[in-house]
């Protein structure tokens, strides 16, 4: 059964008519995967959310009604927040049977280990993040009114927009390198916005003594990163069949193809 990826739909985000076209594409999808074994959503489904005890955004809720749908069709669901969407809670895990995740994940699906992470730590800085995770905001945020505590929160993400694409390759690459070091053999981010599959075979040596005299055999290893890119523009998603990956996106003739050449040094470490 294959595994799904998406992430950066950014819900609420857009005019009426964009957010309709939007959330009519991510219902078709959900639609189309149902009964999947795994929906990995890789952190800001929404533009901003904020879970009171009480209320729903009446916005959100066919995005709720339809993952709540998948949710029954079988299908496993992992939520890892973003920085837009930091506080979801009882809501996704006791109403709609989500598995809620704040930190990295690290797991094996169909013979592959993987490191899946939405990707804010990035970002040099982010108002969204600062606010979402904010002990006296989260706070004072209990205290207003839903309708004008959304309001600020809008307005933040929006200079968050501004923000989130400062952020650290050097970061990235030394997070890249060390968790293949470490034997994950595919890593997930969400947060870039830009979609990007890069494969390599990583040969190593393996020794083997038997009975008989010492033997050498090489173990061709894939190795794959994978930014999801986004719900916005690109409409991309992953998917994971039979341990292989595939960069996909949504009702395209023209599939993305992954790459074996690095976007900068060092990303991949050599095939030796």
């Amino acid at each position: 059964m294959a595994v799904y990826f998406i992430s950066d739909a950014h819900f609420g985000d857009k005019s009426a008519q964009q957010e309709k076209d939007k959330v009519n594409k991510f219902i078709d999808f959900i639609e189309h995967i149902k009964g999947c074994e795994t929906l990995f959503i890789v952190g800001d489904l929404f533009d901003f959310y904020f879970e009171y005890h009480t209320q729903i955004p009446k916005s959100h809720f066919a995005i709720l009604n339809i993952l709540s749908s998948l949710r029954c069709s079988g299908t496993k669901i992992y939520y890892l927040v973003g920085n837009h969407d930091y506080w979801v809670g009882e809501l996704f895990t006791q109403t709609l049977g989500i598995e809620v995740c704040k930190k990295p994940l690290e797991l094996t699906i169909q013979d592959r280990k993987l490191f899946i992470a939405h990707g804010d730590e990035l970002s040099k800085f982010d108002p969204m993040r600062w606010l979402l995770k904010n002990k006296i905001a989260i706070s004072l945020f209990y205290c207003l009114h839903p309708d004008l505590a959304y309001l600020i929160g809008r307005w933040v993400s929006k200079l968050s927009a501004k923000t989130h694409k400062v952020f650290s390759f050097d970061k990235l690459y030394e997070i890249v390198n060390q968790k293949f070091a470490n034997g994950f053999d595919a890593i997930i981010f969400g947060h870039i916005h830009s979609p990007k599959h890069i494969q390599s075979d990583v040969r190593c040596q393996m020794s083997r003594v038997g009975a008989g005299p010492l033997t050498r055999t090489t173990d061709v290893r894939k190795q794959d990163f994978l930014l999801i890119g986004d719900w916005v523009k690109h409409f991309t998603y992953i998917q994971l069949q039979d341990g292989e990956f595939k960069l996909l996106q949504w009702q395209q003739e023209v599939q993305p193809q992954p790459s074996d050449e690095p976007l900068s040094q060092p990303y991949l470490p050599s095939n030796t």
